[in-house]
């Protein structure tokens, strides 16, 4: 197990007064190879009145991370007790927010199919949360291959 840094939370509405509006966290990650992961975070900005309207502004990063140089914290009690912690690096790979398209709550991340130019599909998903003011969303994407292999068991 090994740490993570979150970005900074989405910002709420200047007109919003409500506590406790932000969340934020690691939703999915996906294994790129031994130590490498293609991590999905989120966060939310609530609305200050339920949907509709508004409904809630997602900010939704993927990140490359790898934990080859983090700090094992497995066995920790807490990372407070871990002196020269090491976090996990991570590199922006792709801010949706850039899109410019509405964003719901992206819950899982996948590859699809290698495509003709030799890029890998990524797939990203949304459900509804059994709720009918949320819709569920795919949204695909290629990213260029940089060694993974998909029959890599490390």
């Amino acid at each position: 197990m090994w740490p993570w840094l979150t970005e900074p939370a989405a910002v709420p509405p200047p007109d919003c007064v409500i506590q406790n509006a932000l969340f934020n966290g690691l939703a999915e990650m996906l294994a790129v190879d031994s130590s490498r992961f293609l991590m999905v975070e989120r966060s939310v900005a609530a609305p200050c009145k339920p949907p509709p309207p508004p409904a809630p502004k997602w900010t939704i990063k993927i990140f490359l991370a790898d934990f080859e140089d983090a700090s094992n914290i497995k066995y920790q009690d807490s990372i407070l007790e871990k002196p020269n912690l090491r976090m996990m690096r991570k590199e922006l790979v792709l801010d949706l927010d850039e899109l410019g398209i509405p964003l719901l709550m992206i819950e899982g991340i996948t590859f699809g199919p290698k495509l003709p130019g030799g890029e890998w599909s990524v797939i990203l998903v949304s459900d509804n949360n059994f709720s009918p003011f949320f819709s569920t969303q795919f949204l695909a994407f290629a990213i260029e291959d940089d060694g993974y292999d998909e029959d890599d068991d490390d």
